[in-house]
């Protein structure tokens, strides 16, 4: 009996791209072969399309988020540092029209016959140092603003100045704190360096305004997530810094070559004084949005490198699942 012919299941050879080469069934579709969904980032805004930036960009991108919304930002702006700042220093400048120096002592006595100082030169130191924390605490909560300004737009949400004024309000327990705790470590070890430590504290400090708005972080948790998330970053850190000081240098010398034609247009001692500190408050307003601008996008722009912050979002944003 003969044997069989043994069975082949060899096919012929097709060149690929012809029909016999085709698959014979398609699967259903899946959510890989549907198109990307557009980015939830609000439309045309600075955090539309996120990507590592230089240190060029990241200043010129603090620049563009004023511009942006330039209405809610000087209006948030204006309700926090009118009070803690232009009003002690708008009494500085009226003090120091009145026959004091800038700080509260008159062009001819130094004090009395016994060598102590006037009463008005306490009083003039105090308000000055007012005007000096109250414009640094301004800058941090106007940086906590505009951080939950910039991290809403990249959720597609656009923050009117009133929600945005709530969030900070909520949040000024923690932005209180870490302020106080920060700044008192500046003193102490600013101190026992001559100013040394500075150098390397500030910069690595400097994103502590976005680390309270963006996580839900108590105050020394702030202060440790701010450190971890810089401190592999500090060269870049620190040429931000650099360059926002010589540009903001240049920006107070205009301002204040501005105010000295105002004041000489003004012409009364009083009242060129009291224009000379209307145009210093509000080149001070201008530099400290930009100045926190910058802060929030180097924030963005140190998570997007140290943490995928764009990939996450953009998994969240496919899978409606966030990572973490």
């Amino acid at each position: 009996m003969e044997p069989l012919p043994p069975v082949t299941t060899a096919t012929a050879w097709a060149s690929p791209g012809t029909t016999a080469d085709a698959p014979r069934f398609r699967s259903a579709p899946t959510i890989f072969d549907a198109p990307a969904p557009p980015s939830k980032a609000l439309l045309a805004s600075p955090v539309s399309r996120l990507q590592p930036r230089t240190v060029g960009q990241l200043l010129d991108g603090g620049f563009e988020v004023l511009r942006f919304r330039v209405r809610t930002i000087a209006l948030v702006a204006a309700a926090i540092v009118l009070p803690l700042y232009a009003v002690p220093q708008m009494l500085v400048g009226l003090r120091s029209a009145s026959g004091l120096d800038g700080l509260g002592i008159s062009g001819s006595t130094f004090g009395d016959a016994a060598g102590a100082l006037p009463s008005d030169y306490w009083t003039q130191l105090g308000w000055t140092f007012l005007a000096a924390i109250g414009l640094m605490f301004a800058t941090m909560l106007t940086g906590v603003a505009v951080a939950h300004l910039v991290g809403s737009w990249l959720h597609g949400i656009d923050p009117t100045p009133g929600d945005t004024l709530r969030f900070v309000r909520s949040r000024l327990p923690v932005a209180a704190g870490a302020f106080a705790l920060v700044l008192l470590l500046k003193v102490l070890v600013g101190g026992l360096t001559c100013s040394l430590a500075l150098v390397y504290l500030v910069p690595v400090l400097s994103v502590l305004a976005p680390v309270v708005a963006a996580e839900s972080l108590g105050v020394i948790d702030s202060i440790r997530r701010t450190y971890r998330l810089t401190r592999r970053r500090f060269w870049t850190l620190l040429g931000v810094s650099v360059l926002w000081a010589v540009t903001s240098w240049l920006i107070s010398l205009g301002a204040s070559a501005a105010a000295a034609v105002v004041g000489g247009l003004v012409g009364a001692e009083r009242g060129a004084a009291i224009a000379l500190q209307a145009v210093n408050v509000v080149a001070t307003v201008v530099l400290l949005a930009v100045q926190v601008s910058v802060t929030a996008l180097v924030y963005i722009d140190l998570r997007v490198r140290t943490e995928g912050f764009d990939l996450e979002l953009e998994a969240t944003e496919r899978f409606h699942v966030p990572l973490r």
